[in-house]
């Protein structure tokens, strides 16, 4: 893989650019043509040299299209290095031309806009049941030895909820199901963690309390 450094990118040119050049490479020797021509005419005239080259060089300062040459580019580096201050990495004046059709942005996968952590937004628990706080310790008990990453997320908010007390209940006849998640024996219940799998819930607590039948977002 070839890393390019921030300053190396903005080398190429927009279209705007390439036509900005184009028009000045056709308008710079015009000009200085023009300016050739009124520094004849006033010699000829017979005016002093100093006034005819301080007026051909008028000629040149006010008709030179130093605009065209300068402003674009300017334009260009300047948006670049706001981008950057911002953490955004503009790959060429061509993306930044190209950006002002943009109507739609999808970003790739968790970690672009987020931590890349996942987090427990709440608990909603079954209809004679125990209740959330009772229910978070019970699933992050069985989640302590689980790699997954919502079970990591489970475990953190329960510590978070003892007040950062890292100490959660022992489990005993732990076990980890390939594809359905974990269960144990915890404080006398039999605890299953599923990340993911209702229809698993359902089948392994049929009988024992009706499941919660709404899906809690955020506020």
């Amino acid at each position: 893989m070839r890393h390019q450094r921030p300053v190396d990118l903005p080398a190429g040119k927009a279209k705007i650019q390439r036509l900005a050049d184009a028009v000045a490479g056709v308008f710079v020797p015009v000009i200085v043509a023009i300016a050739g021509t009124v520094l004849s005419l006033w010699l000829g005239a017979g005016a002093s040299g100093e006034a005819a080259v301080t007026t051909a060089v008028a000629v040149l300062v006010v008709a030179c299209p130093c605009a065209l040459g300068l402003a674009t580019p300017t334009a260009f580096l300047v948006a670049s290095g706001r981008g950057a201050q911002f953490g955004v990495l503009v790959c060429g004046p061509e993306a930044l031309e190209r950006l002002r059709r943009v109507d739609t942005v999808v970003f790739d996968k968790t970690g672009a806009l987020t931590t890349g952590r996942m987090s427990l937004a709440d608990v909603a628990v079954a209809e004679g049941g125990p209740g959330p706080k009772e229910v978070l310790r019970l699933a992050a008990a069985v989640e302590q030895g689980s790699e997954h990453p919502i079970g990591r997320a489970v475990v953190a908010a329960a510590r978070r909820e003892e007040d950062g007390d890292t100490r959660l209940p022992e489990v005993t006849d732990f076990r980890a199901v390939a594809g359905e998640g974990v269960s144990g024996h915890v404080a006398g219940h039999q605890a299953y963690a599923a990340p993911g799998r209702r229809s698993l819930c359902r089948t392994r607590c049929a009988g024992r309390a009706r499941p919660p039948n709404t899906r809690r977002t955020p506020s």
